[in-house]
């Protein structure tokens, strides 16, 4: 490969784009895609619950496919913090972007 990329002049700064692409557009998906409930569902989440166990919590009662797509995307629009206890009612098909909102 690293010698089709120097024999067309290409660099490899110019070819990062053509890697991450997939990426973002990956991450872009699962933040806005709907999500796997199937039915409107109350989750109550209980005081000192840390992102990581809301987002394993979410996974388990299939209100979302990945946990680890809601943390990055929590951390990523800086709600990372803003996670609060309570009881909350999940519609069918919720995004992650919605979770997080």
């Amino acid at each position: 490969m690293w010698a089709f990329i120097k024999k067309t002049g290409w660099d490899a700064i110019s070819i990062v784009p053509f890697f991450l692409l997939p990426v973002f557009i990956y991450g872009f998906m699962q933040l806005v895609s709907p999500g796997p409930l199937q039915q409107q569902k109350t989750i109550v989440i209980k005081s000192g619950s840390s992102l990581h166990q809301i987002a394993q919590k979410l996974q388990s009662e299939k209100v979302i496919r990945s946990s680890l797509a809601l943390k990055l995307a929590a951390y990523n629009m800086g709600s990372s913090r803003d996670v609060h206890a309570g009881e909350y009612a999940f519609e069918p098909r919720i995004s992650i972007k919605r979770v997080l909102h």
